[in-house]
């Protein structure tokens, strides 16, 4: 299964998230985040840094978009890429996660700029033995 792809959107970047458990719907919705704002230096070794996080929201899908603005968050103003996750908590309203990053490198290109993560439409989807969720960001 592929872990997301571009959905057509006249004014701001969509995409929809897979996954088989709600677990990989946050973690591939991390993963697709970073790789449509960057290329060049995601698939390099690198020192990483390891970092707590941890968020208690409303309910799921509010949990979810806080989690992709604190990926997004790590990105663009702390200019680190989220390269690994371990989620170790997961339910309805929380999440704890190990992340590690890398800084940006001079060779790092933004391939797009994000300026948020939004609410528009957001609803988790399950779907016989998947799960899939729609993104729009404003860019």
């Amino acid at each position: 299964m592929k872990k997301y792809e571009i959905i057509e959107h006249t004014a701001d970047l969509s995409f929809r998230v897979f996954g088989k458990t709600i677990q990989e719907i946050f973690e591939n919705g991390a993963a697709a985040l970073m790789e449509l704002m960057f290329k060049a230096s995601l698939q390099k070794e690198t020192k990483l840094q390891e970092k707590e996080i941890r968020i208690d929201s409303l309910d799921t899908a509010t949990l979810f978009i806080d989690w992709l603005r604190e990926i997004h968050y790590l990105a663009v103003v702390e200019k680190k890429i989220t390269k690994r996750i371990h989620i170790t908590k997961l339910n309805d309203k929380t999440i704890n996660a190990q992340v590690w990053t890398t800084g940006l490198n001079p060779e790092d290109k933004t391939i797009r700029e994000i300026k948020a993560i939004t609410f528009h439409n957001i609803k988790i989807i399950r779907k016989n033995d998947f799960m899939y969720v729609d993104i729009v960001c404003d860019v």
